[in-house]
């Protein structure tokens, strides 16, 4: 029989065992702090990832090393996730001595062959980066959150760019992107404010969600061919936006995509869109001109032009389809329905000037030969002329609404 002594030992070392055990099943589950990163480590594998939450204290370099150490176990660096550094707007670079994994170049953060960039400092003072043609994603969060960059280049090499690449890029106001992008995450340019212009290459196949939400000063896009959906919210929030062009293979507008585009005037939707979503086009004020080019009504939404313009403005449609869209909502809400031959559609010319004096209509700029036409709110057919001069002054009866249509332009004018 095991005296008193053997018995408080053997009781001793299985208690430490049990710590241990339990200590290592904590360090597998938890975030371990060592030398002020945060990791997980994996004591199976002996791999350790740094993960989020990192402290927003952390400042200048920060050195991401090739292994970590901890209760005298060695453990190999082999993951850092997307949103590691998210916050820690105090990091200016990060920089790898040695390491299997990952790499670091001006600062910037990526994998071992630096196909992914993984992030750019949010502290960093590059104003400029025309991003490595090594590189073929750029990550989740990659810059986002970097207030110093005001333009970036990404090379023909890249193929996608992942959720928040970008958003909240305060003053990004050019971007160019090259021609072999094939994703873009979303919310990857979320609240750009600064955003003036961006090209959306040919070979996209869907605008995601919230991508260029709140990019107030981008004035004008157009949406490739290879487009075939635009996510919820895509555009909205875009208060600058005047110019919006539609590739003819979108078969869907989701969810608020163009909501609150407080300056977009005109829309035309291809004949290739079968649905419209919940508030589409909403709280666009300026609204005021919509051409729809399917014969087919597309499914809409009632709410799809709330708090428009389009209670006093036109619809075009393609001809011999007026009586379909008189019969259904919204497109009957609109106060004039008016149909057009789409194959005779021409791009904008805003520098046309249509107004009134008296009981004369005075037209400038129009193109030579180009045929207008003048309708009342009810669409009786006025007037038709051609153009024959720089300035044309036409009579017209007073005390009447008119529609003076342009090519490109729809006028209302009050006589």
């Amino acid at each position: 029989m095991k005296n008193k002594n053997q018995m408080k030992k053997h009781f001793t070392f299985h208690k430490t065992l049990l710590a241990i055990v339990l200590l290592i099943t904590s360090v597998n589950a938890n975030a371990i702090v060592i030398n002020g990163l945060n990791y997980k480590l994996d004591t199976d594998k002996l791999t350790a990832g740094i993960t989020s939450g990192q402290a927003e204290t952390l400042s200048g370099t920060i050195i991401i090393p090739d292994t970590v150490t901890y209760l005298n176990m060695k453990f190999i660096l082999n993951s850092i996730t997307s949103d590691a550094f998210q916050n820690c707007s105090s990091i200016t670079a990060f920089n790898v001595l040695k390491s299997s994994y990952f790499s670091s170049s001006d600062g910037i953060l990526y994998n071992a062959d630096k196909t992914q960039l993984i992030c750019c400092p949010r502290g960093s003072s590059i104003t400029t980066d025309t991003i490595p043609a090594s590189v073929v994603t750029i990550g989740n969060f990659a810059f986002s959150n970097c207030a110093n960059l005001t333009s970036v280049t990404i090379p023909n090499s890249v193929i996608t760019i992942k959720g928040w690449a970008f958003g909240l890029c305060v003053n990004l106001s050019t971007v160019f992107i090259g021609d072999s992008i094939s994703t873009i995450g979303d919310s990857a340019f979320f609240a750009c404010s600064k955003l003036m212009s961006i090209n959306i290459p040919n070979g996209i196949k869907k605008i995601g969600g919230n991508v260029f939400m709140g990019c107030s000063s981008l004035k004008s896009i157009t949406i490739p061919n290879s487009v075939t959906s635009i996510g919820s919210q895509a555009f909205m929030e875009c208060s600058g936006l005047t110019s919006v062009k539609i590739g003819n293979s979108v078969t869907s507008i989701g969810i608020g995509a163009f909501c609150i585009c407080k300056n977009l005037a005109k829309i035309t939707i291809p004949n290739s869109v079968v649905s419209i979503d919940n508030s589409a086009f909403s709280g666009c004020s300026q609204l005021a001109e919509v051409h729809c080019q399917a014969v087919t009504p597309p499914a809409c939404t009632n709410d799809a032009f709330y708090y428009t313009n389009c209670q006093n403005g036109i619809l075009f449609v393609p001809k011999g389809s007026k009586a379909k869209y008189a019969n259904i909502s919204p497109w009957k809400d609109f106060s004039l329905i008016m149909e057009e031959d789409i194959t005779e559609c021409k791009s904008i010319n805003y520098n046309k000037e249509v107004y009134s004096v008296g009981q004369n209509l005075i037209i400038k700029g129009a193109e030579f030969g180009e045929i207008i036409t003048v309708y009342t709110m009810e669409g009786e057919l006025i007037k038709s002329f051609k153009v024959t001069g720089d300035e044309m002054n036409i009579n017209l009866p007073a005390s009447n609404i008119y529609l003076v249509k342009l090519i490109g332009r729809t006028v209302k004018i009050v006589m």
